[in-house]
């Protein structure tokens, strides 16, 4: 009996061994670890309780392997199958490293980690696009309250001579240089002109060229002085700027003429101007209260540089005057064309912001009737048109200019001199307006000398403005 008893407990061992050597090893899992108790939706206190996994005990299907992630199937939008906006080739990363870790909470850390990384990459992207290239203004130097102090001592007294000495004196030699060469310039023009009057002795078929090189290069003269000095007085302090333009502008007001030859004048003085897009039509009046004198004119000009308005332009114009003296006897007929160009010198230099120059160059063709004798026109000669005009921008709607105009076929007429310059030179003005209130009503007046003296005061009304400012002188 014992003998079997040993036999069988003999041949339970050997069933036992066998069993355990066909049977394989368990998989070695490393056991996951919670970020926190908090992470799992589980307290401290259950988390504590859960027993831990025995890692000799084989593992079900279910936990020995990592569930795979799904990739979005091609039909699904990309809002339901990426709702974190991760690019496509960043998804499949996250992807293959869900298949390769061994555990899902980890590939979806990593997922996040893709994922903020795309969107902070987005971000920057969208921000750089966002953010123009700012290209700021050099701040101008500093200049010592003495050198301010003698800038307008040395542009008034140096200037005279050394164009541009206050612009050097207020700390900025740039406009001084600029000033410098309109200088040359304007003296190059006047020796110029000067010298071929004077080779061809004034003839008429050259007079219109060398006659207009010459006044342009004294108007340049006197321009880059002025400028100077405006600049050094003001030190670009002036905020003035051209009056915007408005669809019509009418005028009326009186004019006073003071001539020895043909007697004083009162005469009522009407206009009106109007802008069609870039043309504009004048028609201006002058009609004598206690006499037989009458003026009108008609002018159409084209805007080819520049907006409508009073700023920085280039114009070419061409007009008609009528004018009748019957009280002698005579009329007179004129045909005109001519450039009209302005330039804000605030271009020049920051020193002179508020001020401007202007020319204008141009050739006329007049004719005279005498009623009294025939009725067609005679006597029939040319006309140079010149004008040099330098002024200063006061507030948002007025200017304040002074100029020398060569024609002399006007109320002013021509500087009465003697010698060989009688008859050769035109008139010199002051010339002013401006708005106030509501920018519909304004004022304007000038004062003009040659051989007669002349003055005018005029009420101004306007529609309201509705163009940015830019263009020429009335």
């Amino acid at each position: 009996m014992l003998r079997s008893a040993h036999v069988f407990l003999l041949l339970s061992v050997l069933f036992a061994g066998s069993a355990l050597a066909q049977s394989p090893p368990p998989e070695s899992v490393e056991p996951e670890i919670p970020d926190s108790p908090e992470d799992e939706g589980l307290g401290p206190e259950q988390n504590a309780e859960t027993p831990a996994e025995d890692p000799t005990e084989p593992r079900s299907e279910s936990t020995a392997e990592p569930q795979p992630v799904t990739p979005p199937l091609e039909s699904e939008p990309a809002s339901l199958a990426d709702p974190d906006g991760l690019p496509a080739e960043n998804a499949s990363d996250a992807t293959s490293l869900a298949e390769n870790l061994g555990s899902p909470r980890q590939a979806e850390a990593q997922h996040a980690v893709l994922t903020s990384e795309h969107v902070a990459e987005s971000s920057f992207e969208e921000v750089t696009l966002e953010v123009p290239h700012l290209q700021l203004d050099p701040l101008p130097p500093v200049c010592s309250p003495t050198r301010r102090a003698l800038a307008p001592i040395v542009a008034l007294t140096v200037g005279a001579f050394v164009s541009g000495a206050g612009q050097y004196t207020l700390c900025d030699p740039a406009a001084g240089r600029r000033l410098i060469g309109a200088r040359v310039v304007s003296l190059g023009s006047l020796f110029l002109g000067g010298g071929g009057l004077v080779m061809t002795g004034a003839s008429r078929k050259t007079i219109p060229i060398f006659a207009g090189l010459a006044i342009f290069g004294i108007g340049g003269t006197l321009f880059t002085y002025l400028a100077d000095v405006y600049g050094a007085l003001t030190a670009g302090a002036n905020a003035g700027r051209p009056a915007p333009s408005s669809t019509l502008e009418l005028a009326a007001g009186y004019r006073f003429v003071h001539d020895v030859r043909l007697g004083d004048l009162h005469a009522a003085h009407l206009r009106a101007r109007t802008w069609f897009g870039t043309t504009r039509l004048n028609a201006e009046a002058d009609i004598a209260l206690g006499g037989d004198n009458q003026r009108l004119s008609l002018g159409i000009r084209q805007r080819l540089a520049g907006n409508p308005g009073r700023g920085n332009a280039f114009d070419i114009q061409s007009g008609l005057t009528f004018h009748r003296y019957g009280e002698h006897s005579f009329h007179s007929l004129v045909l005109e064309v001519n450039a009209i160009g302005r330039l804000h010198l605030e271009t020049i230099g920051r020193n002179m912001r508020g001020s401007f120059v202007e020319g204008q160059l141009g050739l006329g063709y007049q004719g005279f009737a005498y009623p009294n004798v025939d009725r067609g026109l005679s006597d029939f000669n040319s006309l140079l048109l010149a004008v040099v005009r330098y002024g200063v921008y006061i507030g948002e709607s007025g200017e304040v200019s002074a100029f020398y105009n060569h024609r002399r076929d006007r109320f002013a007429g021509g500087l009465a001199l003697d010698g060989v310059a009688a008859g050769n030179f035109g008139h010199i003005g002051l010339e002013g307006r401006g708005f106030f209130g509501n920018g519909r009503f304004g004022l304007a007046g000038h004062l003009h000398y040659g051989s007669a003296l002349t003055f005018g005061l005029n009420l101004l009304y306007r529609t309201q403005p509705d163009r940015p400012e830019e263009g020429a002188t009335p």
